[in-house]
């Protein structure tokens, strides 16, 4: 499979690991480029971010891709790091790439993982309730036509769930337009096929942000408490990775690694 790899490496690599960023729902690599890949390259990581097949510029499409399919790819830029690095990467997910992080690490070992907004253990049967009644035409659409973008196709409903009022508009506008379609498949193995947290012996980071409007803090608090951890909230919407202070969550995850040993 072509799968659009952007990278990111320091002047001096210090870090032994080097970290590979899973995007969420509709996004790809490109939401990693400005604000996590440069940081974390500047303290001496190699970093990489991969857009799932379909997404991005990588090949393939979307409509009707599942987990299976997301975690191969994952599978398949992992072992290319592995064998430029010689260490399998630190993995990254946010939002959906967590809920492809879980599965990942269901059969894969990796150093450590970090899951970022991410989907719950328990899957997206919460969010579907709550976004079925705030919106429930909307929800109707989607599921008629089984159109996943549906859910972000205008601005505003886009900017209610992933970001907060803290990232000014302009940012914003030009994130989502970068958005594209999802698959309407992996929507329903969210809700369907749920991780196993007991198969996973990784160590995990669990992290949610105070606002986001797709995984309520209980939600969050149980996916850390099915890793045997606990979940750390930070201030700011879905899209942590844009949001104000975003420099706070990645020292964290720096210092939670070093902690680590990795």
């Amino acid at each position: 499979m072509n799968l659009e790899i952007l990278t990111q490496f320091p002047t001096q690599v210090t870090q032994p690991n080097a970290l590979l960023f899973i995007h969420g729902a509709w996004h790809s690599a490109a939401g990693w480029q400005k604000t996590a890949m440069p940081y974390f390259a500047e303290k001496g990581y190699q970093t990489y971010a991969l857009s799932l097949r379909g997404h991005g510029k990588s090949e393939g499409k979307v409509r009707w891709c599942s987990a299976k399919d997301y975690v191969a790819d994952v599978r398949q830029v992992a072992t290319q790091i592995e064998s430029e690095t010689g260490q399998h990467p630190i993995l990254i997910g946010h939002s959906m790439g967590g809920y492809i992080t879980q599965k990942y690490l269901e059969k894969y070992q990796a150093p450590a993982g970090v899951l970022m907004a991410s989907l719950p253990s328990s899957g997206l049967i919460g969010f579907t309730l709550r976004y079925s009644r705030r919106h429930p035409l909307t929800m109707l659409i989607h599921s008629l036509t089984m159109d996943a973008y549906r859910v972000i196709q205008n601005f505003e409903d886009a900017r209610e769930l992933l970001f907060t009022d803290a990232v000014p508009e302009a940012q914003a506008r030009e994130f989502w337009a970068e958005l594209g379609q999802e698959s309407y498949r992996i929507e329903l193995e969210m809700l369907l096929n749920l991780p196993h947290p007991a198969k996973v012996k990784t160590p995990l980071l669990v992290i949610g942000a105070d606002q986001d409007h797709f995984f309520s803090p209980n939600e969050v608090r149980r996916t850390a408490r099915a890793y045997h951890t606990e979940a750390v909230f930070f201030p700011g919407g879905h899209n942590l990775m844009i949001e104000p202070g975003w420099e706070k969550v990645a020292d964290h995850i720096i210092a939670w690694l070093h902690e680590h040993g990795v």
